[in-house]
């Protein structure tokens, strides 16, 4: 699931990346602006910041409170790291909960500019916040397990 996610965010990102380099070189050297780039590249991104909270949290490159949970013994240390994790997990399921009912909406609705049903960049968000609760699933059974989360099979 990881390296797919990893493969996936990466093809993404190149895409967006390709379609703002053409953009910007369309507008500074031709003069003109290539009308469906902005709704395609916002659609991207979208989905590339969804993908790599993912991996970001896999990775421990989110913002913690590592500096407050060093100082406390480490039992307290575990239990706060246990109950962090768990609202952590509470959160990304009401964020799924959310996207998933925003589907509905979104099905009616059609970009302008690139003709698409708005599902498209939607349903980033439950996918995006599913493989969220995935890692952190993880992450909270490698705590259980007494791991470090930098010892979690991918």
């Amino acid at each position: 699931m990881l390296r797919a996610t990893e493969a996936l965010a990466c093809m993404v990102g190149i895409a967006f990346t390709v379609l703002i380099t053409l953009e910007v070189v369309s507008r500074y050297l031709f003069g003109f602006s290539i009308f469906f780039i902005s709704s395609a590249a916002r659609f991207l991104l979208v989905w590339f910041f969804l993908l790599g909270a993912g991996l970001a949290l896999r990775q421990g490159a989110h913002v913690g409170l590592e500096l407050l949970v060093d100082r406390l013994p480490r039992a307290q240390a575990r239990a706060a790291a246990l109950l962090a994790q768990l609202l952590v997990l509470a959160f990304f399921v009401l964020m799924l909960w959310s996207g998933w009912t925003a589907l509905g909406p979104a099905a009616r609705q059609v970009d302008s500019a690139l003709g698409v049903s708005i599902i498209w960049v939607m349903l980033a968000f439950p996918v995006g916040f599913l493989l969220l609760i995935y890692h952190q699933v993880t992450l909270l059974f490698a705590t259980l397990r007494g791991r470090s989360p930098d010892e979690t099979p991918p």
